[in-house]
């Protein structure tokens, strides 16, 4: 069996609603169509986005990648560089071989800037530092939104152009059965930033620049699909790819976030998708979220959350061996002492970081008592 993953020559169409591309991915497990629906902008047709998109992908099976169109030469030197640091975050992917010839894409005039957007704190920190460049957000479905979450990707797509319509900018609308394919080969969490490059680059016909909002600080960098050693690594001739917002802390950035008012009524951050609620008012982020507002101050203006800290539901949640989300929640009790001093909202949320989460320990457990293949692998059905 061939152990390429041959991407074939995209196939742009139009229509009154938007674009659409369409491209097929032939691999060892099987056939795929891949598409990316897109509202709001032009698209570029080229083969450029969907090598990108596919690199972490295909290093993660050792499938070398073979097409017949030329990508931006820009990239192509650049994937080397990405290879290993693919290889440093995670090494159990393999080198492979690229064979492609490239180009020098062309640059066209009158080009502006954008940013991804999702509608949670990262998001609106970049666009607010940047809204003097940023004349378009980005919203995806099909990245966190599942193609088959219908009534809440319209209810999340509703409220994101009601931001751009408030904010006085224009809204770029994606869709994409990406993970179809990808989830049962690839962590979403080591693929993600690949896919907003990717995606940069299809836009590159407009947008000159693109900001993807970082979730993590300078101070505390771990190995994540989007990084900033790694996102401007996508860029290519057309378009500068940008990680922008690790020089702030969360709280920092909601700092800046709770300044605005379209931020305060939209604020999106619950990645749960349950029961079709913008948040759910439950999770560990959405808790962590509010206690920061608390600690600010603007918890009770922020009108996609309800008012209060429910103690005993916080005390019972369970962060102790998820090492990221204690760092996250500890930045909350340093923020508690330094602007809102109140014991029984610290205790309880000392008390969540105490406890250890029971999916965490069952995967925990699996690793240590199963080969990581067998633990991870999943039957991958393609037509």
């Amino acid at each position: 069996m061939s152990h390429e993953l041959i991407i074939h020559q995209p196939q742009l169409k139009q229509s009154s609603t938007g674009s659409r591309i369409e491209v097929k991915l032939e691999s060892p497990v099987g056939h795929f169509d891949l598409f990316f629906d897109i509202q709001g902008a032009e698209l570029r047709d080229s083969v450029t986005p969907f090598v990108a998109l596919c690199v972490p992908l295909a290093m993660t099976r050792g499938w070398n990648i073979r097409c017949e169109q030329p990508i931006s030469e820009r990239l192509m030197e650049a994937s080397h560089t990405i290879q290993d640091i693919i290889q440093f975050f995670r090494p159990h992917t393999q080198r492979i071989r690229i064979d492609v010839p490239t180009q020098v894409e062309p640059v066209s005039e009158g080009r502006t800037a954008a940013s991804f957007f999702s509608g949670g704190v990262d998001s609106y920190y970049t666009y607010l530092k940047h809204q003097h460049r940023i004349t378009r957000l980005i919203f995806g479905w099909g990245f966190d939104i599942k193609l088959n979450q219908e009534s809440f990707a319209q209810l999340v797509q509703d409220q994101m152009q009601q931001v751009a319509d408030e904010l006085g900018v224009g809204l770029i609308r994606v869709k994409t059965n990406i993970r179809e394919f990808s989830d049962p080969i690839i962590h979403w969490r080591d693929l993600h930033g690949a896919i907003l490059g990717g995606t940069a680059s299809l836009l590159s016909k407009e947008l000159d620049t693109v900001y993807i909002a970082s979730s993590q600080h300078y101070g505390d960098l771990f190995p994540w699909g989007s990084h900033p050693i790694l996102d401007h690594h996508w860029s290519t001739e057309a378009v500068q790819v940008i990680n922008d917002g690790c020089e702030s802390k969360r709280h920092e950035k909601l700092a800046l976030v709770i300044t605005n008012e379209v931020a305060m009524r939209r604020l999106r951050v619950c990645f749960n998708n349950k029961y079709d609620r913008y948040n759910c008012n439950r999770c560990e982020k959405c808790y962590r979220t509010k206690v920061a507002l608390y600690a600010l101050g603007a918890l009770e203006r922020c009108q996609t959350f309800k008012p209060d800290i429910d103690l005993k539901h916080m005390s019972e949640l369970r962060y102790g061996n998820n090492g990221n989300v204690v760092r996250a929640n500890m930045e909350n009790v340093e923020l508690l002492q330094m602007r809102r001093p109140d014991p029984a909202v610290q205790r309880a949320l000392k008390l969540a970081m105490r406890r250890p989460s029971w999916i965490k320990t069952a995967k925990q457990m699996l690793r240590k008592h199963f080969p990581k293949t067998v633990v991870e692998g999943k039957p991958l059905k393609v037509g």
